[in-house]
């Protein structure tokens, strides 16, 4: 798997090409740097997200799957299993597997900063168990300290930071780093409704520096995004969006979007359902998520907000359960004003 760059990813490089000088002359900056060139699969990363602070644009954080604190590939996993880790299938427990970098001159340099939790970065490919132990990480802090790692499909928007006053952009900006998280087991985490294997989760650091980002401190533990989930089912292919547009009667407001695996049924009924959930006080707290339940098989969900208010969520969708191959796009307006229907009522509150 290549490193984690602009140029290996193209929606990244597309993005910051903001003016015709630098449209002009592309350049490749390395994102993953603190992961090592040769060791796999401590070198690999995939499913990358980006976001633009809109008070300083020089300002980017990315996020991406990342196993830079893994142990190196299981000498025995890999010739008996065709595996890199025990237990089979899971990566080593508990080790977090997303990662999360800045730049403070718009995509030319980068950051990954290093942060206290569990690696397995020491443990010997010849050796098995490989027993996980508290050291410098270079993924996504505090998941270890609350009984969590984080696991998968990382999000990344900034937006206002909340004050007295409200949300502002006067108050500083707010990273949000949205992840699928596990516990530390891979075990159902039974915790805020939650029965499931899998949770949703967000994080926040405000006032993005190169000195704040590298103290662990700065940054919040990770938020559940509440959802009633059962032990079958799993979420999957979340994003995340703020309302970063002061005209807007809702700036300052959070969305993460996901999909709802309803039924681990091995394929015998295997709906998808899109949710929304918001939250209003800066991503720490809220009550209940939305979902369609006209579009079940969303593969994949994205969301973004108007200057004036309302919501867009967009999915892919499969035609039926036995045509993979056909796919379509749908739109749907999940909210009148962001967080209200037509008749006034709340419809995606976290």
């Amino acid at each position: 798997m290549k490193k984690l760059s602009i140029a290996a990813a193209p929606f990244l490089f597309v993005a910051l090409a903001v003016t015709p000088a630098q449209a002009a002359s592309p350049t490749s900056a390395l994102v993953s740097v603190g992961s090592p060139q040769g060791i796999h699969p401590e070198n690999a990363q995939n499913e990358p997200a980006l976001a633009v602070d809109a008070s300083r644009p020089a300002v980017l954080a990315a996020g991406a799957n990342e196993l830079v604190d893994m142990q190196p590939c299981s000498q025995l996993a890999s010739t008996e299993h065709g595996a890199c880790s025990f237990p089979l299938g899971t990566f080593n427990l508990g080790v977090g597997l997303t990662g999360v970098y800045f730049s403070f001159d718009s995509g030319q340099t980068w950051v990954q900063p290093t942060y206290q939790g569990l690696t397995a970065v020491n443990c010997d490919p010849t050796v098995e168990p490989c027993t996980p132990e508290v050291g410098p990480i270079h993924t996504a802090p505090n998941f270890y300290e609350n009984g969590l790692r984080s696991r998968s499909d990382p999000g990344v928007a900034f937006g206002p930071a909340p004050g007295n006053g409200g949300f502002s952009w006067s108050n500083g900006s707010r990273l949000y780093f949205s992840t699928i998280a596990t516990n530390l087991t891979d075990t159902p985490i039974d915790r805020s409704g939650i029965k499931s294997n899998f949770a949703l989760t967000v994080s926040h650091i405000d006032d993005v520096t190169a000195e704040r980002v590298q103290d662990q401190a700065n940054w919040s533990r990770p938020y559940f995004v509440p959802a009633k989930i059962s032990p079958t089912a799993g979420l999957d292919k979340e994003q995340i969006w703020a309302d970063n547009a002061a005209s807007s009667p809702f700036f300052g407001n959070v969305y993460v979007c996901y999909s709802d695996f309803h039924s681990f049924s091995r394929g015998n009924n295997f709906p998808l359902f899109p949710n929304v959930a918001v939250s209003t006080d800066g991503g720490s707290s809220g009550r209940r998520t939305a979902s369609s339940r006209r579009r079940p098989l969303a593969r994949a969900v994205s969301i973004r907000a108007a200057p004036y208010g309302r919501t867009a969520t967009a999915w892919c969708t499969r035609s039926s359960p036995t045509s993979r191959r056909r796919r379509t796009s749908g739109l749907k307006r999940w909210c009148d004003r962001s967080t209200a229907d037509t008749r006034g009522r709340p419809r995606a509150t976290w």
